[in-house]
């Protein structure tokens, strides 16, 4: 693989929430693990500084990733976003992302869409986030749709 991709979750007002917590110390994992030789969280500013992806970098940092390995994409604030973006950062086509179960369904649709080869590597979760995944059935026809009129960027 090329890269991980770690998509954003929130920062709360005291830090990274529990989401963005298990997501970035799962892709430091995979990345000690020598799945791939980069690591790229995503994440924008959302209503707490710092972005998603700095926020990411320092937890990166601080579980052993060399500073190197790591590239910031810190502009995005939606899946669509995250991994558009974040291609434009990679080496190549292969990827791993790093999200949870139940999103990697949508997060899978718009990788593929957006021609990138891509596996879903996701963190184990405390309990069943049954509230996330019925807002999932709801979001990935909506995604379907939305991505009709997104150009693959070849």
């Amino acid at each position: 693989m090329d890269a991980i991709l770690i998509l954003g979750a929130a920062v709360w007002p005291n830090g990274p929430s529990p989401t963005l917590m298990r997501r970035t110390t799962h892709a430091a994992r995979l990345w000690r693990e020598g799945r791939a030789p980069l690591i790229i969280p995503c994440g924008g500013l959302g209503q707490h500084a710092p972005t998603e992806a700095a926020a990411m970098q320092t937890i990166l940092e601080s579980e052993g990733v060399s500073t190197d390995a790591i590239i910031c994409e810190d502009q995005s604030t939606t899946t669509l976003e995250n991994i558009r973006n974040a291609k434009r950062l990679l080496p190549g086509r292969r990827v791993i992302i790093v999200t949870d179960r139940y999103h990697g369904g949508r997060a899978l649709m718009v990788a593929r869409h957006l021609r990138l080869e891509a596996e879903i590597d996701a963190p184990e979760m405390p309990k069943l986030p049954i509230k996330q995944y019925l807002r999932e059935v709801l979001a990935r026809p909506a995604y379907a749709l939305k991505l009709r009129q997104v150009p693959r960027d070849d």
